[in-house]
């Protein structure tokens, strides 16, 4: 992927926390550049699919709004924006994911979290190759069986990401990013397996599930995979016969090809 622009809107650049991460990014070989929230230019932006991180520790009600203005733009698909927060509770998280954010970097979970949010989003690694959290770059073993995934999910990036991995792994995939008609999709389709996100624009997608349930694809194999971490989302899901409950951040897609593989056997 080309190297993108990363601008940071914080009041203090140089803390330690946003340094370290500024500094693995500039040696990936991407342009940063620090401005005032004021200074961001929304249309160029969009045209270069920029990198936004908005440091929330102060003046957070003006990015708040900032980041609903993005979402009302439709443009949070094409602009990733990376709130920082010091510490929150999934609710917290949530609120900012709900408002367009692509991720929320927690400066309590530390540098190698956000390094890895940031890189699922530029498509770059930015871990040192030794670390447990490293989405790892060995070939994926060729699936030995025709395995076809529906794919639910709006966020354009991690579909690119998506479908690199998959293919890498000999598997088809469809997408859906919107989670409209899935049933019928489903009938045409005829996923081995579905890798279903919850955040969607305008729908859940745990009620897209109840509707898949609902038109009889009782047996179709579901896999989570969002950001949401709530407890109440998880027991949903394994009422409605999810096989497995992946966290966006906290997964190496190279697991998730393994667990769909193993799933669709």
């Amino acid at each position: 992927m080309d190297n993108r622009e990363v601008i940071v809107v914080s009041d203090t650049p140089e803390k330690p926390y946003l340094q370290s991460i500024l500094e693995k990014i500039a040696a990936a070989g991407h342009k940063i550049s620090k401005q005032k929230l004021s200074e961001v230019n929304i249309k160029e932006c969009e045209a270069s699919k920029c990198v936004l991180i908005l440091d929330m520790t102060a003046d957070a009600a003006e990015k708040v709004t900032f980041l609903e203005r993005l979402q009302k733009m439709n443009i949070t698909q094409d602009v990733s924006t990376f709130p920082i927060i010091a510490s929150g509770t999934d609710t917290d998280t949530n609120e900012l994911l709900e408002k367009g954010a692509a991720d929320v970097l927690i400066e309590n979970q530390g540098v190698e979290r956000a390094l890895l949010k940031l890189g699922q989003s530029i498509d770059m690694n930015l871990l040192p190759n030794d670390t447990d959290l490293n989405i790892s770059t060995t070939p994926i073993p060729k699936a030995l069986k025709n395995i076809k995934v529906l794919v639910i999910e709006d966020d354009v990036l991690l579909r690119n990401l998506l479908t690199t991995r998959l293919e890498q792994a000999n598997i088809k995939c469809e997408f859906s990013t919107d989670g409209i008609d899935v049933p019928t999709i489903i009938n045409s389709y005829q996923p081995s397996v579905i890798l279903l996100d919850i955040m969607l624009p305008g729908k859940d997608g745990l009620d897209v599930l109840q509707e898949v349930r609902d038109a009889g694809h009782t047996n179709v194999p579901v896999i989570v995979f969002s950001n949401r971490d709530e407890q109440s989302d998880r027991k949903r899901a394994e009422e409605l016969g999810a096989k497995e409950y992946y966290v966006k951040a906290m997964t190496d897609l190279s697991d998730l090809v393994k667990t769909i593989e193993a799933i669709a056997a």
